[in-house]
């Protein structure tokens, strides 16, 4: 939370957004750590329906920035670091955080059943709705002109965080990991804050 709180004064402030918009790959790698530090279960269904969520994210997303069919017209700033056919890694690591964080939060107002991934999927498509605004003006990605993207954005985050969801839910063993559902919640604020401060 200390390091949302500071990244959100240095993000408000004109004369230090520079420097935390660089620091952005750092502090997204940064919450990886934080929550799989708290993960318990790591086995080899874990780590394969890791990468097919990676991979899922990845495709989709190149498909997306080439065609536009997927999300819509758009295209990846330079804020989140390197990127394979133009679509930065970070991107592919972070559909499965939010996927992972989503569903133990689900499991938090659900324990069990196909509920689990309709809070999922509902979760991710709100985290969404929240991220978009301050992604566009920090750079992370632009739509083509528009301030906002279309609702097909919306849909394309459904559907495939309701495959993402459902894998990774009939998939492992889930363990409790808060860490997972607290810093899903601090990022939405986060978010929230730059959306209405920024």
């Amino acid at each position: 939370m200390v390091v949302y709180i500071v990244g959100l004064a240095g993000l408000l402030s004109e004369s230090s957004r520079d420097f935390f918009l660089a620091l952005t790959p750092v502090n997204l790698l940064f919450a990886y750590v934080v929550v799989f530090s708290f993960h318990r279960g790591f086995n080899l269904s874990f780590f394969l329906t890791a990468l097919f969520i990676f991979a899922l994210g990845m495709g989709a997303e190149i498909i997306g920035v080439k065609t536009g069919v997927v999300f819509g017209e758009y295209t990846y700033g330079e804020t989140l670091g390197p990127a394979f056919m133009n679509v930065p890694w970070l991107i592919g690591l972070n559909w499965f955080f939010l996927v992972y964080c989503s569903v133990h939060l689900a499991r938090c107002i659900c324990p069990r059943g196909w509920a689990v991934v309709c809070i999922s999927v509902g979760v991710l498509v709100i985290f969404d709705l929240a991220l978009e605004s301050p992604a566009i003006k920090m750079d992370m990605w632009q739509w083509g002109g528009r301030s906002y993207p279309p609702a097909q954005n919306f849909l394309a985050w459904a559907g495939l965080g309701a495959i993402m969801s459902s894998v990774f839910y009939l998939k492992n063993a889930l363990h409790k990991n808060a860490m997972a559902s607290r810093m899903l919640i601090i990022q939405f604020i986060f978010f929230v804050l730059l959306t209405i401060f920024l």
